[in-house]
């Protein structure tokens, strides 16, 4: 239960500010609808076939998030009964507290390492890297990166902190 717990916050944190990215970001709109749908016709002409091989691996990650989240949601509701439940919760929480303390640690302390690391984990097979010029680099810049890793860390932070609260023990 608590590991189930540390993978919902996460996934619901990524999806959360996968889905504020269109909102708060218009130049990304076409393309963060073609991570939602699939559908290519708006972002085809945009990119080379590289850049939307790297974006068809995205969409496959977040597919597997959204796969992540609706599980672990399914098997922690089937769960709330156990008597260790918020137990549990309280200490998926406090692993993912941790675990987002490090990732922030990273960000501010060597940002670049942290950002290469991220995709030689999630792009093992190299089609990540791209010229300065390319159409993904000119959208979605570093300093764009940034921002989105630390946004997510923070409502990582909040939905943890928020469970935390909620799984005290009642007096």
């Amino acid at each position: 239960l608590s590991l189930a717990t540390c993978l919902f916050i996460i996934s619901l944190a990524i999806l959360l500010v996968q889905s504020g990215i269109w909102w708060l970001y218009p130049p990304s709109r076409s393309t963060i609808t073609y991570l939602q749908t699939g559908r290519t016709i708006a972002i085809i002409h945009l990119y080379t076939p590289s850049e939307l091989a790297h974006l068809s691996d995205v969409r496959h990650l977040l597919n597997l998030t959204w796969v992540i989240c609706a599980i672990t949601f399914i098997y922690l509701y089937s769960c709330r009964r156990f008597p260790y439940f918020y137990r549990a919760l309280h200490r998926g929480a406090t692993l993912d507290l941790i675990l987002v303390s490090l990732v922030l640690m990273g960000i501010f302390l060597s940002w670049n390492f942290l950002f290469i690391t991220f995709h030689e984990i999630l792009f093992p097979q190299g089609n990540w890297t791209f010229p300065a010029d390319s159409t993904l680099i000119r959208l979605f810049p570093e300093k764009f990166w940034f921002t989105v890793f630390a946004l997510y860390s923070v409502l990582v932070l909040f939905l943890s902190l928020l469970t935390l609260i909620l799984s005290l023990p009642k007096s």
